[in-house]
């Protein structure tokens, strides 16, 4: 069976006190719970946390999120900004994540995106297109 890279990448803007309590982002699924939905084994389990992004002068926020790397599957990620944000910041923080480096990357290697968009958040999941398929053509074996 061929294994395929997975990615998938959900982000949430969370804004309400009782998330940014949440002391890691890692803590909200268990390796059951991806290795559940994926099939596949985590091999990897990786805390994100990025401070000072830019959001306009003299502002910035900070992004969480955990990456888990899966034996079958590639990696899922996870990802939420800081508040508190208006609804344009957080649009501009979408907008970012759908077109960075890594998803970008994705799309020029003809990776096929599933997406969805929701109120203030938005989930992809990035999957290789199958191989082209090789035909041979063999002479004729005559026995002789």
């Amino acid at each position: 069976m061929l294994q395929l890279s997975l990615v998938l990448i959900l982000v949430a803007a969370i804004t309400s006190p009782a998330a940014a309590e949440q002391s890691s982002a890692c803590s909200l699924l268990t390796p059951g719970d991806i290795e559940a939905v994926t099939g596949g084994k985590v091999t990897a389990t990786q805390p994100l946390q990025f401070d000072d992004i830019p959001t306009g002068p003299n502002k910035s926020v900070k992004v969480e999120g955990c990456m888990w790397g899966v034996s079958t599957m590639g990696q899922i990620t996870i990802s939420w900004f800081r508040g508190p944000l208006t609804d344009d910041e957080i649009a501009q923080f979408i907008k970012m994540t759908k077109s960075n480096p890594g998803v970008d990357g994705l799309k020029k290697a003809n990776y096929k995106e599933v997406s969805k968009d929701f109120p203030h958040a938005w989930c992809s999941i990035m999957t290789p297109l199958p191989p082209p398929r090789m035909a041979c053509r063999c002479p004729p074996v005559s026995a002789g």
